[in-house]
């Protein structure tokens, strides 16, 4: 159950309107993980800076189960770093990934845990 948040100080507009549709597909590819528990929210026009500078930035927080490993974390933070420069022109040196990996009994969702 990946709980997604990407934070950025682009506009809404540079985002593209079917972003979270198709960056859901992409993490559920990436991660191996069905897209029904993929949950994404992006927060756009933040105030943010990176280095001092202001320039596009942005950082995703990702929250999953059994993301333990390199093996598994360096792929996924190529793939979806590309992706999002793709998508919103950020360059990959502005673009931060952290993956926090937590234990089944630590997320829930409709009332039950997921371990």
């Amino acid at each position: 159950m990946p709980l997604v948040t990407l934070k950025t100080n682009i506009s809404s507009e540079k985002i593209p309107s079917d972003f979270h549709v198709h960056f859901t597909k992409k993490l559920s590819e990436v991660m191996e993980k069905p897209q029904e528990r993929i949950s994404v929210t992006v927060e756009t026009e933040k105030s943010m800076a990176r280095g001092g500078s202001m320039d596009p930035v942005c950082e995703l927080h990702i929250i999953t189960i059994g993301f333990e490993s390199k093996e598994k974390t360096l792929p996924l933070t190529q793939e979806i770093t590309q992706y999002l420069a793709e998508q919103t022109g950020i360059p990959p040196l502005r673009i931060v990934i952290y993956i926090t990996s937590v234990q089944p009994t630590h997320i829930g969702c409709n009332g039950r845990l997921m371990g």
